[in-house]
């Protein structure tokens, strides 16, 4: 537990005239390689009625039927969010806006209020304006839940300079979301991250979660294959190798995958979005996959997966995955 600190009252701070909420220049992110569905004529009408910008807006990479949904009157407050500017911008934004507090040019309260406390979700900086004002949960992806001792003693470097307020959370995923980051801070974080392999991008929001494996992968004897190397490669597969998937970030809901070596099933695929669970051929005794789809877990409600047809090989573990989320997109 933390100590309580008795704090001395401080003298009433002058009130300044509030100033004009800051965000920086949005530009189109791109997703290398991927088809941006033309715009049908309903659709560039909409966007036309309601002075969206298509390239700024996360309606790039959806078909028409999907931007449509989107755009309709009745769409959740988020879809709207997400329609005037794609959570992907801040893969950038972040290191605009933190270079602009250090200037003191600004100040985390006087930026947009949904980029402060929605968008830079999608950079993985979780804002929780009432419980800790200029302070974030930084969330990490961490595949297979798979840390070096460089990579972990760089997170405590990370979170140490803020005292009381700094501390990690290790999560049900076996991901790591660091608490206590301030924004002037979060752009030179997240660089070391990528540093060392690690990212923050597509954690949080309408993303692909923390991809499971085996907390044993690699020692266990019951094991048919290492998950870790397909954790990692689906990983780098959906979110660009850390960098950012702009074609992939505008999901209608969060996606969760995991991947099963044994009949122990750590990764818990019943209760996963999309999950592999590995099988050997009674036959050529080649190792594949059982496809599970649709699990679902939360305090709401609990979803037990279907299973597809068995036998996928397993050279296509990435490809099975990366085709759902495209399809759960549409």
């Amino acid at each position: 537990m933390r100590a309580a600190v008795t704090a001395t009252p401080a003298a009433a701070a002058p009130v300044r005239a509030p100033m004009p909420r800051r965000a920086v220049a949005r530009r189109a992110v791109d997703a290398l390689g991927a088809e941006v569905p033309p715009l049908s004529d309903e659709v560039a009408a909409k966007l036309a009625e309601l002075n969206i910008d298509f390239e700024k807006s996360g309606l790039k990479y959806l078909p028409n039927e999907a931007r449509l949904r989107a755009l309709d009157r009745k769409s959740t407050k988020f879809e709207k969010t997400k329609n005037e500017k794609c959570g992907s911008h801040m893969w950038s934004d972040v290191t605009e806006l933190a270079a602009l507090i250090r200037e003191g040019k600004t100040t985390w309260e006087d930026l947009d209020l949904d980029d402060v406390d929605v968008r830079l979700k999608w950079a993985g900086l979780f804002h929780r304006r009432k419980r800790t004002p200029g302070r974030f949960m930084m969330r990490l992806k961490v595949p297979n839940g798979e840390l070096t001792s460089d990579q972990l003693r760089y997170l405590g470097d990370c979170i140490a300079p803020y005292g009381e307020d700094g501390c990690a959370d290790i999560t049900t995923r076996a991901n790591i979301q660091l608490r206590g980051v301030t924004l002037e801070d979060a752009d030179s974080i997240i660089a070391g991250l990528q540093q060392r392999g690690l990212t923050s991008f597509m954690s949080g929001m309408d993303n692909v979660r923390n991809i499971t494996g085996s907390p044993i992968a690699g020692i266990d004897p019951h094991e048919l294959l290492d998950t870790r190397p397909l954790c990692h490669a689906l990983n780098a597969a959906i979110t660009n190798n850390g960098a950012g998937n702009a074609a992939l970030t505008n999901l209608p809901r969060k996606i969760n995958i995991g991947i099963s070596s044994s009949r122990d099933d750590y990764a818990h695929c019943h209760i996963n979005d999309v999950g592999l669970k590995a099988v050997r051929d009674p036959t050529s005794g080649e190792v594949g996959f059982n496809v599970e789809l649709g699990g679902y877990f939360s305090i709401k409600r609990n979803v037990m997966s279907i299973r597809k047809d068995p036998g996928g090989r397993a050279h296509r573990a990435c490809t099975w995955p990366s085709a759902a989320v495209v399809m759960v997109r549409a």
